[in-house]
């Protein structure tokens, strides 16, 4: 049979956008939620908990705590900011209500983008050195992903349980999404795509949300088994933006129905 080219999906669940949007979602569809200011942690219940960061910039007015990640275990990562922008720091935040805000070494600023069942971290650091990506272990152990050329910057923005990353790398030639797996860099293109090919999640079926421009066209796509299907919008909706993939290969992220209204969903591949 011929291989194919897109897949469908099904809305499961549609949350009005009242001031939160969903950042991420987990095998179980617990959520993490970006707010104005505070972070929301959504159980399989709907029960919704906001947190906080506790350390920011002496005399900032506007405190920030954005979630960008949350693993199998309800576990949430992101990075904590502020009006002043004169620390900028990562968080963990476990699913008892336990934060705690971390650095990397040397860095001035600390992105937390993605954490796996491990409780292992993927993220961004910035400081007098340069910027880097880099993967912390559960004991605070860094290690950073080196870049495949010398003058390449690395931006890592998911990590799964097999160690595995996807990002961006920048170069004299432009941006390039990339698998990374034990030091090795395997460039994700969407075929026919004009630009850059972009990518925003990584699942532990080695599935990847992408996004990308073909004849003309912006489409998100789902890299599996070294494929790119597009992402087609499910019956009733139309995506604006979708933010996450899950290992039950759901997403979720804004769309708008028949009457022009937003809302965030989530929707599951549909059967075949």
């Amino acid at each position: 049979p011929p291989v194919p080219s897109e897949i469908n999906y099904t809305v499961t669940e549609v949350f009005p956008l009242e001031g939160k949007f969903i950042a991420a979602v987990n095998r179980s569809r617990e959520l993490a939620l970006v707010g104005d200011s505070a972070a929301s942690f959504v159980d399989k219940k709907r029960k919704l908990t906001e947190f906080e960061c506790a350390v920011f910039s002496d005399g900032a007015t506007q405190r920030l705590t954005t979630p960008l990640g949350i693993n199998n275990h309800g576990d949430i990562v992101g990075f904590c900011h502020d009006d002043l922008g004169l620390m900028e720091t990562g968080f963990l935040r476990s699913k008892n209500g336990t934060l705690f805000q971390f650095s990397a070494p040397g860095s001035t600023s600390t992105v937390a983008y993605g954490v796996n069942d491990f409780g292992q971290i993927v993220g961004q650091s910035s400081g007098t050195s340069g910027a880097f990506s880099f993967i912390r272990s559960s004991d605070d152990r860094y290690r950073n992903i080196s870049p495949p050329t010398i003058e390449a910057l690395v931006e890592a923005v998911a990590i799964n349980n097999s160690l595995k990353v996807v990002g961006h790398y920048t170069d004299i030639n432009g941006q390039h999404a990339f698998l990374w797996d034990n030091g090795q860099f395997t460039e994700l293109r969407v075929p026919g795509a004009t630009g850059n090919s972009d990518v925003r999640q990584l699942n532990n079926n080695d599935q990847a949300l992408m996004f990308a421009t073909v004849d003309g066209a912006g489409s998100y796509y789902l890299y599996t088994d070294g494929n790119y299907l597009r992402i087609n919008s499910p019956e009733g909706y139309t995506w604006q933006s979708i933010n996450a993939l899950n290992d039950n290969g759901e997403l979720t992220g804004f769309a708008f129905d028949d009457q022009n209204v937003f809302f965030d969903i989530i929707a599951k591949p549909s059967k075949k």
